[in-house]
C-alpha cells in the first residue's frame, strides 16, 4: 500500500449505518467521519475503503475502491481470525479504540504478507489480475 493513499478501515457508529467512523490502517492518527463509506470520504479521496460484509467490491470516485472487510481479511489473513464488522461502540474514546485496536492487527498482517516469499506474493496478485475492479492496491 502506498503511502500516498488512503488504506480506511470504517465502522458502523449506529445500527441504522447512518454514521461511519473510518481509520486510516497506512498510517496517521486522524479519524475520519463520513454518513456512507460508499461515497467519497472528506479529506481521504481516492482512498481505499475497507467497509461492510460479503463479498463486494467497487470502483469508487477519484480512483477509490470499496472493499468488504470479508475481502480484505480474506487476503490479508486467509487461515487467521474472523472479524466481526458490527457498529463501534456508542462512546467517541471506546470507538476510536476498537479502530485502533483493528490497525494493529490489520498491520500485524501486512508484515506477515511482506514477509513472504516473492513468489508467493506474485502469484497472488497473479490471481487478482483481470478482476475488476483492481484489487492491485490492497496487495501492494
Amino acid at each position: 500500500m502506498g503511502v500516498d493513499r488512503h488504506l480506511l478501515l470504517a465502522r458502523p457508529r449506529d445500527p441504522a449505518l447512518t454514521r461511519w467512523l473510518a481509520l486510516d490502517l497506512a498510517g496517521g492518527e486522524r479519524v475520519f467521519a463520513t454518513a456512507d463509506p460508499r461515497g467519497p470520504v472528506d479529506g481521504a479521496p481516492g482512498a481505499v475503503v475497507i467497509a461492510g460484509r460479503g463479498d463486494a467490491c467497487a470502483a469508487q470516485p477519484a480512483g477509490g475502491l470499496l472493499v468488504s472487510e470479508d475481502v480484505f481479511w480474506s487476503l490479508l489473513d486467509p487461515l487467521g481470525q474472523q472479524w466481526d464488522a458490527e457498529a463501534l461502540p456508542p462512546d467517541g474514546i471506546a470507538a476510536e479504540s476498537e479502530l485502533r485496536r483493528v490497525r494493529r492487527a490489520a498491520l500485524a498482517g501486512v508484515r506477515r504478507w511482506q514477509d513472504r516469499d516473492e513468489g508467493l506474493r506474485a502469484g497472488c496478485r497473479g490471481l487478482l489480475r483481470g478482476f475488476q475492479p483492481d484489487l492491485a492496491p490492497l496487495l501492494d
